[in-house]
């Protein structure tokens, strides 16, 4: 794990080992037309409650930190499961 990484985690107050237990999600995000970027702006858009919970976590981190550490752990951040979460991503992008 990067340095990156790390601080990443500490200020998502998030434990990396719970991440690895975590459903993987994010590889289905590469999906998303105009990738990572894209995604978030949708989500910043979007009126629903746990959309903004996860703009609110990744708003935590540096533009490399939210590049490096997964998805999975925002979304464990913002409280949510990462299939929910994905949910969350999925509605946005539609």
């Amino acid at each position: 794990m990067t340095e990156v990484e790390r601080a990443a985690y500490v200020y998502l107050e998030v434990d990396p080992a719970v991440v690895a237990q975590a459903p993987r999600v994010s590889h289905l995000l590469r999906h998303i037309p105009g990738g990572k970027p894209a995604m978030w702006e949708m989500l910043m858009g979007s009126d629903s409650p746990d959309a903004r919970k996860l703009v609110e976590m990744s708003q935590r981190l540096t533009l490399q930190q939210r590049e490096d550490v997964p998805f999975e752990a925002i979304a464990i951040a913002a409280g949510m499961t990462t299939k929910h979460a994905f949910g969350v991503v999925s509605e946005a992008v539609v």
